[in-house]
C-alpha cells in the first residue's frame, strides 16, 4: 500500500517536471563506443523529450563540442577512454555554460552519487536504469 502510494507520488513528480517548458532538451552523449553509445542513443534518443545532438567517443571532443552545441545535457560514461568521468565533469562545470551533466557507471550507489556531485555533475545514473525519465528527473 505504502510503495503503491510513493509510486503515484513518483509518477506525479515526473509528471510534473516532464510538463514545464523549462526542461532540458539536447543532449550530448559520451563514452566507450562499443559498450556504451549504441545502446544510449538507441534509448535515450527514441524519446521525443529528447533531442540527441551528438554522440562522441572521449572527452577531449566532448569539451570541444559543448562550446559549440550547447547541449542542456551532457551524458558522460564512467568508462569515457581519454579521461575520468569526474574529471570531464570537473571541466564542463568550469565552462560558461548552462547546461548540466550527469554520470552514468556500472552500479548505483551513494558513493558515486556523492562523487558525481563532488565533481560538478547534477547527477549520477546506474548503466542498468539508464532512461529518458531517469535522465529527465536528475535535472528537471
Amino acid at each position: 500500500m505504502l510503495s503503491d502510494m510513493l509510486m503515484l507520488s513518483t509518477a506525479a513528480l515526473l509528471q510534473q517536471a516532464h510538463s514545464g517548458g523549462d526542461c532540458p532538451r539536447t543532449l550530448l552523449v559520451v563514452g566507450n563506443p562499443t559498450e556504451w553509445l549504441t545502446p544510449s542513443r538507441t534509448v535515450l534518443g527514441g524519446d521525443a523529450r529528447l533531442n540527441v545532438l551528438g554522440v562522441v567517443e572521449s572527452g577531449a571532443e566532448a569539451l570541444a563540442l559543448v562550446s559549440n552545441l550547447q547541449p542542456d545535457i551532457v551524458l558522460v560514461d564512467m568508462d569515457t577512454p581519454d579521461m575520468s568521468a569526474f574529471e570531464l565533469a570537473r571541466q564542463l562545470s568550469g565552462m560558461a555554460r548552462t547546461g548540466r551533466t550527469v554520470i552514468a557507471g556500472p552500479q548505483d550507489g551513494l558513493h558515486w552519487r556523492y562523487r558525481a556531485q563532488a565533481a560538478g555533475a547534477s547527477g549520477y545514473v546506474a548503466k542498468q536504469h539508464l532512461d529518458p525519465d531517469r535522465i529527465l528527473s536528475l535535472i528537471c
